[in-house]
């Protein structure tokens, strides 16, 4: 399917906007932000005043446990895989960073492989965000109530097995869980990590 798109004028510049996602919509439209990341990307984000429904109430309890064979493991069982964006996009940026470094400063060349190397971190922070999206609406589809560690990610995103931990992105998977539990009416309790595993 071919993406529409349509004219938006941004300081009397007409640019074409892809619209081949469609949302949900509630209330009325209020601010709308236009930016253009560093690989040339534009975005369009528009904000909608209004409540969104809340979800159906569910009884159901669940402990959440963050690891990095799985990326969740759950109190009745379930393990949820980790894709690892990181590990798998890993030659794909190395390549864009090395012909980077062998580009002169200041030419146009370079100006290009700096491009591709934000690219190649776009597709994996992109992948990364994706997944929390995907597990964090699962969860709050499921459970009414759920229980996570609270972990000190700071120190555990620097000691040994940071590359691992950094490429979870647990802090960024609890942030979306957070919200979307408070935005559905869901109970988010944090539990002291000592004792859990």
């Amino acid at each position: 399917m071919r993406p529409k798109f349509s004219p938006f004028s941004a300081r009397n510049v007409a640019v074409p906007i892809s619209r081949n996602r469609q949302r949900h919509k509630f209330g009325s439209q209020g601010t709308v932000a236009f930016r253009r990341q560093r690989n040339a990307a534009f975005f369009l984000a528009a904000l909608w005043n209004g409540r969104p429904k809340r979800c159906q109430h569910l009884i159901t309890e669940i402990g959440v446990d963050v690891g990095l064979d799985s990326f969740v493991a759950l109190s009745d069982g379930t393990e949820i895989d980790h894709p690892r964006p990181l590990a798998k996009g890993l030659g794909r940026l190395r390549r864009a960073q090395r012909r980077l470094s062998r580009r002169q400063q200041g030419s146009r060349r370079r100006r290009k492989a700096t491009v591709m190397v934000a690219q190649a971190h776009r597709k994996i922070r992109n992948q990364r965000a994706a997944f929390h999206h995907d597990v964090s609406r699962w969860l709050m589809n499921r459970y009414g109530s759920m229980a996570v560690e609270d972990l000190n990610l700071q120190g555990l995103s620097r000691g040994v097995l940071a590359r691992s931990v950094n490429d979870a992105g647990w802090r960024s998977f609890f942030e979306k869980l957070s919200y979307k539990a408070e935005c559905a009416g869901r109970d988010l309790i944090a539990v002291d990590p000592r004792g859990t595993s």
